[in-house]
């Protein structure tokens, strides 16, 4: 038993959630499980299509982005970098979803203010979302002690303890 098996899957409020993912078999596993706890789930491709998605005014702004590395036509760090562009979307906390895991990798995550990262053949959807929570929760609360800018501590899943890497 772990202890996200103590985190309600109601540990994360109803949130607008950009899915930026290309694998469509793994984006309808996710979008399914998250829209089914109340999420709304806006879906890109890649990042392209996510830098598209948060320009459009048509679509709310999401409260969360979760992203892949690995993606045609645009990476999640490209998108990451392109983002950066763009004062207004540096608010919307990222954690990355992806199967890549290297050191190098969490350290560019870390640099561009990543709140967490998942690795998701580690864990089923039910498990993710309640680390999603988590790290939002500790995300909030970092804002509310600080009263500035998004933390930049990120959020490790090399540890089983699930720690915050600094």
């Amino acid at each position: 038993m772990s202890y996200l098996d103590n985190l309600p899957s109601t540990a994360l409020p109803a949130t607008r959630i950009l899915l930026v993912e290309d694998d469509v078999f793994i984006s309808e596993i996710y979008q399914t499980k998250f829209t089914k706890e109340g999420h709304t789930i806006i879906h890109a491709h890649n990042g392209q299509d996510a830098l598209n998605k948060l320009a459009d005014a048509s679509i709310a702004r999401p409260e969360l982005i979760l992203c892949d590395i690995v993606m045609a036509q645009m990476g999640g760090f490209e998108f990451l970098a392109e983002r950066e562009k763009h004062p207004e979307w540096k608010d919307v906390p990222v954690i990355m979803l992806t199967n890549v895991g290297e050191p190098e990798h969490y350290s560019l995550a870390e640099q561009y203010g990543v709140i967490g990262y998942i690795i998701k053949a580690n864990y089923m959807p039910s498990d993710v979302l309640k680390r999603i929570g988590k790290f939002m929760y500790e995300y909030r609360q970092s804002l509310a002690e600080s009263n500035s800018q998004s933390s930049s501590q990120l959020g490790n899943d090399n540890s089983s303890e699930d720690s915050i890497v600094t």
